[in-house]
């Protein structure tokens, strides 16, 4: 059985599974599938084309699927935005379709878009994400399981943040972020390496990760004749992620 506002607005394409809740003037449209135990609170958007796996909670006032805002974009593809299960949409949080006909916008399970930010056309985000408030990702940015995106944080297109990776609030990411690289400011700098103890592979990991942006910085104070002595990290001009 469903639960739906006699308020709410569901179209007639869309798939809907069991348990799913949908409260007063929230809206279902075409070509979207919810999973069994999803929830839209009230005022909630979702649109199609677009699948969401099971329990997901899409908060007031969020909007999942709009169109991108890129003037490259065509209606009438049949990309959209795919959501695996057990994430929270907060208030205010955007979504926006695909522009390319390879993959949809996609968002893996166990993650939190926390209120008010924003994830573009094309993006790939992976499992237990959690993206805060106001940070925003531009077009095809890749955001690796795990990892920490800080508030009103600012991502350029077609980076890639790594595994586990820690963003700190108010930072500007132009380039690709390291796997386990705790990064900050404007322009983001490695500050240092997250310890994680997951699995013996993920802790060697990110201790050769560590050894790696040490010698990096080492080799980075060298080329500056001495200057900046004081400098823990270079600038993120590397893309190890890619590797």
């Amino acid at each position: 059985m469903h639960e739906i506002h006699p308020q709410a607005v569901v179209a007639p394409g869309a798939k809907l599974g069991k348990g799913v809740k949908v409260g007063a003037y929230a809206m279902v449209g075409e070509d979207v599938e919810l999973g069994e135990g999803c929830v839209l609170h009230s005022h909630a958007v979702v649109q199609g084309p677009s699948k969401f796996g099971k329990n997901n909670v899409f908060h007031p006032f969020s909007v999942i699927g709009g169109e991108p805002q890129d003037l490259k974009f065509r209606d009438g593809l049949p990309v959209g935005v795919t959501i695996g299960e057990d994430t929270a949409i907060r208030e205010y949080v955007t979504v926006h379709r695909a522009t390319h006909e390879d993959h949809d916008t996609t968002i893996g399970q166990r993650c939190l878009l926390m209120a008010s930010s924003h994830v573009a056309h094309d993006c790939l985000i992976g499992d237990e994400v959690i993206i805060i408030n106001y940070a925003g990702l531009t077009g095809h940015v890749i955001v690796e399981d795990r990892a920490t995106v800080g508030g009103h944080t600012g991502i350029h297109p077609f980076t890639r943040i790594g595994t586990y990776a820690y963003i700190g609030g108010f930072s500007k990411i132009t380039q690709d972020v390291p796997p386990f690289v705790i990064a900050d400011g404007i322009p983001a700098a490695a500050l240092a390496v997250k310890r994680a103890r997951q699995s013996g592979v993920i802790l060697g990991f990110s201790i050769a990760v560590s050894l790696l942006l040490g010698a990096a910085a080492a080799w980075y104070a060298a080329c500056l004749g001495g200057q900046h002595r004081d400098q823990t990290a270079p600038p993120l001009r590397w893309n190890l992620s890619r590797v």
